[in-house]
């Protein structure tokens, strides 16, 4: 966990954006939504969950999903965030 926010730290990162429909791992429980949540609001790095919006698994298909209000709402909201602090 200390080297991902030392690389987010080194790119200036003030924001990790997460678009996985279900935020968690398997192999990294520190890369859990909440875990990394908390971690990243230590060092002063936010953290905000975009799954609903961005994430795949989508009944019919992520192809089609892209085609929909919900998704393109939140690619918008994505593209705003983006360009008033460093994010990823």
């Amino acid at each position: 966990m200390t080297e991902f926010i030392d690389i987010l730290k080194n790119y200036k990162i003030d924001l990790l954006i997460d678009i996985r429909r279900f935020p968690v791992s398997r192999k990294f429980n520190w890369f859990n939504k909440d875990n990394i949540s908390e971690e990243l609001r230590k060092e002063g790095i936010s953290y905000l969950w975009m799954g609903e919006e961005l994430g795949g698994f989508r009944k019919g298909g992520y192809e089609n999903y892209t085609e929909t209000e919900n998704y393109k709402k939140g690619i918008e909201k994505l593209i705003n965030i983006s360009k008033k602090k460093p994010c990823v």
